[in-house]
């Protein structure tokens, strides 16, 4: 059946360039959720006889996934029909673009920022958890479960400091790429402040930022591209190589790290990174084998409502704790506790409701890509679109629009964005062409 599901993928891949033809832009949603699904399949096929996936993938299974993702390819050109219909105001020819140079005084004062906030950061781990920090290897080994099992806070403030640096790390790469792309101008001190952003993340245990901005910086590169240069089938070929390759390099990075933040593992890098890229697909046909239709969640929303739940309980509305930590599945020599965003929706709500929400998330985000590849100037919508986009290559591995976007996190991180937005670009922006 793997088969099956990996020639089925790789047509609508196929049907979905030919119709986009010379209008492709590589951050459009159908791309993201196809490319990633086949790098999912072609991880499990990899593993093929390790994981016995001619036994676990079965029929049901492979119709699931396939009808999901046709479902959300729907929603999402429905979106392009509806923003194709609503009337714009006629804009004059752009002449020029605008360029933001930013000084070395204000990159300096980024870079001591997000130092600060990670020291206050690191302080506040020291403090909560009482564990000394000596080895920091050593010490983010000894806060990992705390932190995974919430026994641990670090407080609004930390929060906030972290949310801020995430914020003038995007803004950053932003006006990086778009100088870079627009007015063909380098500046690669501007990405100091993201790289400085990332080491910072390692303070969460967690890799997880990493991939986000790593999405973040490919869905923004190809959507400022999109406008600069057409597609020919040799470029996309081109693209697509040179895509997958960026990938498994990152991937390589990813499990490289697993030891810095405090994971301890035993596993090699390949075995790493195909839990987490393959192994969810497995743990989902073992969840659809032997999923009970009878059988609903407790509390309405328990695995997809995280975000919503926890604002409830910061209010004192509710006092249930939302925990999203799952039973472990063992396939071949492997555990794994990530099942793709599909058993998270199909838990909570059924396969049938499934269906629509994967319409409504190809629909949200297919319009907002519409709104985004369609504004020629300097704009927040570019640094937006991208910044909430992760959840679309993310379905492979676990649920993150329901749980992560449509939270208050989010709304944080879309308020410091335009605040240091308005900021920066008001004071370096000049108009060039």
């Amino acid at each position: 059946m793997i088969w099956i599901l990996l020639s089925t993928i790789v047509l609508l891949l196929i049907f979905f360039l030919i119709v986009r033809g010379r209008k492709l832009d590589f951050s459009e949603p159908t791309f993201l959720l196809l490319a990633s699904m086949l790098l999912s399949i072609l991880f499990v096929i990899l593993n093929y006889e390790q994981w016995n996936v001619e036994s676990e993938l079965t029929f049901l299974t492979v119709i699931v996934i396939i009808v999901s993702i046709i479902f959300f390819i729907i929603g999402n050109f429905i979106s392009k029909a509806i923003y194709a219909s609503i009337p714009k105001k006629r804009l004059l020819l752009n002449t020029g673009y605008t360029k933001v140079l930013v000084n070395n005084l204000t990159c300096f004062m980024a870079v001591i920022f997000i130092s600060f906030s990670a020291i206050y950061y690191l302080m506040q781990l020291r403090r909560s958890s009482g564990i000394g920090i000596g080895n920091f290897i050593s010490f983010m080994t000894a806060i990992r479960p705390l932190l995974k099992e919430n026994l641990i806070s670090i407080g609004f403030i930390a929060t906030q400091l972290f949310s801020i640096s995430k914020a003038i790390a995007y803004i950053f790469t932003y006006i990086f790429m778009w100088n870079l792309i627009k007015a063909k101008i380098v500046q690669l001190k501007l990405l100091i402040i993201p790289l400085m952003y990332l080491l910072m993340s390692l303070l969460t245990s967690g890799r997880i930022y990493l991939i986000y901005y790593l999405i973040y910086a490919f869905s923004l590169y190809f959507l400022l591209s999109v406008r600069n240069r057409g597609y020919s089938v040799r470029t996309i070929l081109k693209v697509i190589i040179r895509l997958f390759g960026g990938i498994f390099l990152v991937l390589i990075i990813f499990g490289l790290l697993a030891n810095i933040v405090g994971r301890n593992t035993q596993h090699t890098i390949f075995e790493q990174i195909s839990v987490y890229v393959g192994g969810p697909l497995i743990s989902f046909a073992e969840f659809i084998n032997n999923y009970d239709y009878h059988n609903r969640p407790a509390v309405f929303g328990e695995e997809t409502l995280v975000g919503i739940y926890h604002l409830l309980n910061t209010l004192g509305v509710t006092t249930y704790q939302a925990n999203r930590h799952l039973e472990f599945t063992q396939f071949g020599n492997n555990w794994g506790n990530i099942y793709t965003a599909l058993r998270r929706y199909i838990y909570d709500y059924g396969i049938a409701v499934n269906m629509g929400i994967m319409t409504f998330i190809g629909l949200f985000y297919g319009f907002l890509h519409e709104v985004a590849v369609n504004e020629d100037k300097l704009s927040l919508k570019h640094i937006i679109y991208c910044m909430l986009l992760f959840p679309i290559p993310m379905m492979i591995i676990d649920e993150t629009f329901m749980s992560t976007i449509i939270s208050l996190n989010t709304v944080y991180d879309i308020f410091y964005i335009i605040i240091i937005y308005k900021v920066i670009t008001t004071a370096y922006r000049k108009k060039v062409g």
